[in-house]
């Protein structure tokens, strides 16, 4: 499996990127956050360090498979029929493992992908609908 492409229809924030490379360039004047994955993920290590939620105590690093990432974002779309093109909102940091499985499922799935900073109100300045997005319960709690 190569690890070091992005599906041909991703797109963040509405930008198209040629090659990774660009994708990188774009990363790097938008997020720190998002250009530190980014790198991470188009490297060759076949590992990727990530920070738990924290959600039961204090968050921990572990070390995930890339290719396990892969699948668990294929799983993912197969569940919710999700395929490419689909719009999705990146509201959580890229810090955690669920901000970087947003992206990972963007970039290997084809979605169309917006990112804005997390908060406790995502929606509150959105006009747009998106097709998916993964929220913190107090995030779903102020979104509803």
């Amino acid at each position: 499996m190569k690890l070091d492409r992005h599906h041909k229809k991703f797109q963040l924030n509405g930008n198209s990127f040629s090659s990774d490379q660009e994708l990188l360039s774009y990363a790097h004047d938008f997020s720190k956050e998002l250009y530190d994955f980014f790198e991470t993920w188009f490297s060759k290590d076949p590992f990727i360090l990530v920070n738990t939620s924290g959600s039961t105590g204090v968050p921990k690093e572990i070390m995930l498979q890339k290719e396990q990432m892969i699948h668990s974002a294929f799983a993912t779309g197969t569940y919710f029929d999700l395929e490419e093109n689909t719009t999705a909102l990146l509201c959580l940091s890229a810090n955690f493992i669920a901000g970087k499985m947003m992206l990972v499922r963007a970039l290997i799935l084809g979605w169309k992908l917006d990112v804005v900073l997390p908060d406790a109100s995502p929606l509150k300045n959105i006009q747009k609908e998106y097709d998916f997005s993964a929220m913190v319960p107090l995030q779903l709690e102020n979104s509803i």
